[in-house]
C-alpha cells in the first residue's frame, strides 16, 4: 500500500522523539538528582504517548480520505457499510440516484432497510455481509428504492478498513441499465451507427449463411455490389456534410427497397451490399432500375446541386464457383466496375 506523506511525516516525527527520548535515557543514566531523572523520563513518555495519538489520528483520517476517493472514482453505485453494524457509512452520488434519496439520509440507515426482506438472494446476500464474507463476484439481489419500489440489482462486496474499523465496500449496478448497455452493445456491434445498415462484419457472417441456405435448398440466391458514384468529389467541392447527406439517403433508398428477408448492408465508405434470397436475375435487374429512379426522385426533390446515383453489379451464387463469401462478392465488384467504367466513357464522349 502507498504511504500518505502525512504518514511520512508522521514516522518522521517519531523518530526525531525516539531520539530524543533516547539522549533523555542518557542523561539519565549520568544524572545523580532523582528528580530530575523523573522529569526527564516523564517528558519523554509524555510526548512519545501525544505523537502516537495524532499519528494514529492522521491514519485514521487519511483511510477516511481513501474511502471517500475510492467511493467518487467508482462509476456504478457504491456504498461504505460498517461491517459490525452492518449500516451505511457514506455512499456515492451513483447510489444517491439509485435509491433516490440524498446521502445525509443513506449514512447510518442499516442496510436491510434497502433490501427485500422477502426476497431469497437479498436475504443470503445480507446474511453474508454479516458474517463477514467477500462476495467479489455480483449477486442478482433485489433492492427497494425510497419510493418502495422494487430494483432488480448486481451487487458485490470488498472488505476494507475505514478509519480503524472493519468495513465493507457494497457495490451496486442496476440490472436494466446493463441489459441496456448490453442491447446497446450488440446494435452497434451489428448495425453501421451511420445509417442503421447491417454493418460489414454482420452482413458477411448473414451472406455466408444465405449461401449455405441456397446451397441447401436449392433457391437461387443474387447478390449486388452497389458503389455512390462521385461522392469524392462531392466532399472535395460541396463539403464532408453533403457526401453525409448521399450515404444516408442512399442508404435509405436501398433499405426500403429490399424484401424483408432480403438484406442492405453497408460494407464501409461508399459500398454496399444487397443480399437477395430466392431471387431470380431477372427479378435483381428489376430490383436495382427501381432504386435508381427513387435515387434521381430524391436528386430532384432536395434540389441538390449534384446527383444521387450508384454503379451495381449482380452476381449469381453458383457453388461451383462461389466456394467463399469474398469470391461471390468479387464477382459482384467486378460488374459493378464495368458498369461504373462505361459511365465514365460515356460522359467523356
Amino acid at each position: 500500500m502507498q504511504v500518505h506523506r502525512e504518514n511520512r511525516a508522521g514516522v518522521i516525527v517519531l523518530l526525531i522523539l525516539a531520539a530524543v527520548t533516547a539522549v533523555e535515557f542518557f542523561l539519565l543514566a549520568y544524572s545523580t538528582n532523582a528528580r530530575q531523572m523523573e522529569v526527564w523520563l516523564g517528558a519523554g513518555i509524555l510526548a512519545l504517548a501525544v505523537a502516537g495519538v495524532w499519528l494514529s489520528s492522521r491514519v485514521q483520517k487519511n483511510e477516511k480520505n481513501d474511502a471517500r476517493m475510492l467511493l467518487d472514482v467508482t462509476p456504478a453505485a457504491a456504498f461504505l457499510v460498517d461491517q459490525k453494524k452492518l449500516v451505511f457509512i457514506d455512499c456515492n452520488a451513483a447510489a444517491e440516484k439509485l435509491l433516490g434519496c440524498p446521502r445525509a439520509e443513506i449514512a447510518t440507515q442499516p442496510v436491510g432497510a434497502f433490501f427485500d426482506a422477502l426476497g431469497a438472494n437479498s436475504k443470503k446476500f445480507l446474511e453474508s455481509m454479516r458474517s463477514g464474507v467477500e462476495e467479489p463476484a455480483e449477486k442478482a439481489v433485489t433492492l427497494v428504492d425510497a419510493k418502495q419500489t422494487p430494483v432488480e440489482v448486481q451487487a458485490s462486496t470488498r472488505e476494507i478498513s475505514i478509519a480503524g474499523r472493519s468495513g465493507l465496500l457494497l457495490v451496486i449496478t442496476n440490472s436494466s441499465e446493463i441489459e441496456k448497455a448490453q442491447e446497446a452493445l450488440h446494435y452497434h456491434s451489428t448495425f453501421d451507427e451511420m445509417t442503421g445498415l447491417v454493418n460489414r462484419r454482420t452482413g458477411l457472417l448473414l451472406l455466408e449463411k444465405e449461401m449455405a441456405r441456397s446451397l441447401r435448398d436449392g433457391t437461387p440466391l443474387v447478390v449486388a455490389f452497389v458503389d455512390l458514384d462521385g461522392l469524392r468529389l462531392v466532399n472535395e467541392e460541396h463539403g464532408s456534410a453533403e457526401g453525409d447527406w448521399m450515404i444516408t439517403r442512399a442508404a435509405e433508398i436501398l433499405g426500403e427497397s429490399v424484401r424483408l428477408g432480403d438484406e442492405a448492408i453497408r460494407l464501409g465508405g461508399d459500398e454496399f451490399l444487397l443480399v437477395l434470397h430466392n431471387c431470380s436475375e431477372e427479378g435483381a435487374q428489376i430490383l436495382l432500375r427501381r432504386i435508381e429512379e427513387q435515387m434521381q426522385q430524391v436528386t430532384e426533390s432536395d434540389e441538390k446541386p449534384f446527383p444521387l446515383a450508384a454503379s451495381m453489379g449482380l452476381a449469381i451464387y453458383d457453388k461451383n464457383r462461389h466456394g467463399q463469401v469474398h469470391q461471390l462478392i468479387a464477382e459482384a465488384d467486378r460488374r459493378m466496375y464495368l458498369k461504373k467504367q462505361t459511365k465514365k466513357n460515356l460522359t467523356l464522349v
